[in-house]
């Protein structure tokens, strides 16, 4: 066995019927591979405490009522505080009884490596959690995104920085996100690396066996809020009903402005849009497989949120659809513009229109970009790939 490694995290999926990403249960699947790892989760009223899952140990610690035990899962922290502010109340009974959960486990065993999921909470916590009892664990912290980019202001840059510069090491999911930690946060280059998340393209994630769809069939799946600029895309399908009336358009996912989305929807008229709602894990390639084009119009929002990757697009490429995409930097890691899909100015629903439509006229191109981006896909973020490059950083640390 390798590594002893204690990850910390809060976003978990709690079933196999739930929607929650399930990025970081697929990575800690694959350190169990060569190490022995026991996963540190927030409880949520439909968990399990402990439990053991594919060669890992789940602990979940309780931090509130087990019924009001709602910061975490959903939409995500950060979200769920913009939803129901009141959930703010909840962060300090989150931060305190996480804590007091790692420094448990932290004095029942001893344990080689941290691996935290986000500068803020679980990075912050494993720094104190370390310095209270005096360990020598090395802590390796991940961030996806929102910790780094929508977390902002001079008192939080600087908690991130002090974070970041305990730690022994960090990884982020795109080059975009390691040029802000560089730039923003004065982190030297040589404590970071680029190393994503993955999509498993070889079973689950995997083109149509046989032809289920046509060109007049558009998606897109992801979280209804700001930084998704699904606002842009509706404009832009607007654009392109008028003179592709056949089209189709799939919104896969809910988010605080789903109602507002729906709104604006009905009172334009725009017709052959389908809002599913929240779909589980499991069934999100099926609803890929029968689009043709899959469109993520992300932005930066207002708070300075924005895309860590887009992993979604591995998974739309995965699932043979042609995609296009804001161009955002840290998008630019998964498409090359005209060679793995087409990328747009961010914000710009002329520009988005006028894309989908070049592609709905150009099935040779279409097959070009997904046959490229496939290669692209299945060499960089394919599963296996992203857990040998993680297997070698914690043997190196």
């Amino acid at each position: 066995m390798g590594k002893k490694v204690l990850v910390l995290a809060s976003t978990f999926p709690t079933s196999a019927s739930d929607t929650q990403p399930s990025f970081v249960k697929y990575l800690c699947r694959e350190l169990a591979k060569e190490n022995e790892v026991t996963v540190l989760l927030p409880h949520s009223p439909d968990a399990k405490t402990v439990e053991h899952l594919d060669g890992m140990q789940i602990e979940r610690f309780h931090y509130f009522y087990p019924k009001l035990e709602t910061l975490t899962y959903g939409s995500g922290i950060l979200s769920n505080l913009k939803e129901r502010p009141l959930k703010y109340l909840l962060v300090p009974f989150f931060l305190l009884f996480q804590l007091f959960a790692v420094v448990k486990l932290m004095s029942r065993e001893r344990w080689d490596i941290i691996h935290a999921h986000w500068i803020i909470p679980q990075g912050l916590i494993a720094v104190i959690a370390r310095f209270i009892t005096a360990s020598s664990t090395r802590i390796l912290i991940t961030s996806h995104g929102a910790d780094l980019f929508a977390l902002n202001g001079k008192v939080l840059n600087h908690l991130k920085r002090w974070i970041i510069k305990k730690a022994d090491y960090i990884t982020v999911v795109s080059s975009a996100m390691k040029q802000h930690c560089i730039e923003t946060l004065k982190i030297e280059s040589r404590h970071i690396s680029v190393m994503s998340m993955g999509v498993d393209l070889d079973n689950t994630f995997t083109p149509p066996t046989t032809p289920s769809r046509t060109n007049k069939n558009i998606i897109f799946v992801g979280r209804l809020v700001e930084k998704k600029g699904v606002r842009y895309l509706l404009e832009a399908f607007e654009i392109v009903l008028e003179k592709e009336p056949d089209c189709h358009l799939t919104i896969v996912g809910k988010g605080m402005l789903e109602g507002e989305l729906k709104s604006y929807t009905h009172k334009r008229g725009i017709r052959n849009v389908n809002f599913t709602g929240a779909v589980i894990n499991s069934e999100v390639p099926n609803y890929l497989r029968q689009h043709q084009i899959a469109v993520v119009p992300s932005i930066v929002a207002s708070d300075g949120d924005q895309e860590g990757l887009g992993l979604v697009l591995v998974e739309a490429i995965g699932c043979g659809c042609t995609v296009v995409a804001s161009d955002l930097p840290a998008i630019r890691d998964v498409v090359t513009d005209e060679e793995t899909g087409l990328l747009v100015p961010p914000q710009n629903s002329i520009a988005l229109a006028n894309a989908i439509l070049h592609l709905l006229k150009s099935p040779v191109l279409n097959e070009s970009l997904t046959e490229q981006a496939l290669l692209h896909a299945k060499e960089n973020f394919n599963w296996k790939r992203v857990g040998q490059k993680y297997h070698a950083l914690l043997s190196s640390l």
